[in-house]
């Protein structure tokens, strides 16, 4: 089992506890662990499956302008606002799989669609934008993240907090961030979709 991911501190048999952006940090050495860039699914190499880390400098970043998903302009970095943000633009994506402006990359992983690390700054977010015959999973990194969607469903989230939505026959949803945040979203076909293909 291959994963990209930007960094995993932690990998045990249950869930992966962490995922972060930056370099894999030392403490993530585990005893009689698999060699460097591979982890096993229970954290040593005892277990069957593995995880092999892919380093952030090998996904492809994407940062769109702010009019795309229905935002204002990004402040000027000298500005109160600019200056408590923690990238210039208000999105910073990382693409695991070949997405959106991206395609020099692997198309898929088994059923799974789209992997992307999602950095959003305070305020931002996508506007309302539909999806359907996907099942969508956003695990929030940090940050508190607001989703709505046209079933009537609003919900915010913190750390640690998992939304999951399956877009079926169709659907429009929206997420924000009100004071930034940082989130993984996996996307599937619903076996209804997978079947019909």
């Amino acid at each position: 089992l291959k994963i990209r991911t930007s960094s995993i501190r932690r990998v045990s048999s249950a869930m992966l506890s962490c995922l972060c952006p930056g370099p894999t940090p030392k403490e993530d050495k585990v005893a009689g662990s698999s060699p460097a860039g591979t982890r096993s699914a229970s954290g040593t190499s005892s277990g069957t499956g593995s995880i092999q880390v892919i380093e952030e400098r090998q996904l492809f970043v994407s940062e769109p302008g702010p009019q795309m998903f229905g935002n204002g302009p990004n402040p000027s970095k000298s500005s109160w606002e600019g200056e408590n943000w923690s990238n210039r633009n208000w999105l910073k994506s990382r693409f695991h799989f070949n997405f959106a402006e991206y395609d020099n990359g692997p198309g898929q992983f088994g059923v799974l669609r789209v992997m992307n690390d999602d950095l959003v700054q305070p305020k931002r977010g996508f506007g309302s934008h539909p999806h359907r015959d996907m099942e969508i999973m956003t695990f929030i990194i940090h940050g508190r993240l607001t989703h709505k969607d046209s079933m009537g469903t609003e919900e915010t989230l913190g750390r640690g907090g998992v939304q999951f939505m399956t877009a079926g026959r169709g659907l429009r949803h929206s997420r924000s961030c009100r004071a930034g945040g940082a989130s993984m979203q996996p996307t599937a076909p619903t076996p209804a979709a997978m079947l019909s293909a």
